[in-house]
């Protein structure tokens, strides 16, 4: 009789641990490894960081307190960054960087009509806007690169917001159904 319930312990402990370790897996797999160097590299620069919230399941670029303080040069040197990286590394960080995004304003707008306000806020407050930014610098020196990659990457985001949407609807609902 302790036999069984230590051996139903040990497996409920091994499936925590599994699942934890997938989890852990799953959020160092998203960038390849010349793409989380180039992130690192240019968040260094704009003294921003990144990280991933395993009870949200989303990746964040966050800023500190200090990272507002010199900016012209801190962007100086992101673009020296970026314009010396591997034009196909830069293209695909910011295709993964697009996906974060949808990924975060889809959760936002759902944390927000449930509404589950400590979510929310953190991502509204603490996330969105440093994400927006590091966002938009990536695409402002991938266009003086290439100027007509523009509207590819307008077309992109439409088709990755409704990528995540379709997703995470699916998800839910199989989550519903439980």
């Amino acid at each position: 009789m302790v036999s069984k319930k230590i051996q139903y312990l040990t497996l409920i402990i091994l499936m925590m641990i599994s699942f934890q370790i997938s989890l852990f897996s799953m959020s160092n797999k998203y960038y390849t490894e010349n793409e989380l160097l180039l992130l690192e590299k240019s968040l260094n620069a704009l003294e921003y960081s990144y990280g991933y919230d395993y009870e949200l399941e989303l990746h964040y670029i966050y800023s500190y307190s200090y990272s507002k303080d010199n900016l012209d040069k801190k962007e100086k040197a992101f673009a020296e960054i970026i314009n010396n990286a591997n034009f196909k590394t830069v293209i695909d960080l910011y295709e993964k960087v697009l996906k974060v995004q949808a990924l975060t304003d889809y959760k936002m707008n759902k944390y927000k009509a449930e509404p589950r306000w400590k979510y929310y806020t953190f991502i509204k407050t603490d996330l969105y806007d440093t994400l927006n930014n590091y966002s938009s610098l990536l695409l402002k020196y991938i266009l003086k690169k290439k100027p007509a990659m523009a509207e590819f990457f307008e077309m992109k985001k439409n088709s990755i917001k409704i990528e995540i949407v379709t997703e995470y609807t699916k998800k839910e609902e199989i989550l519903d159904t439980f």
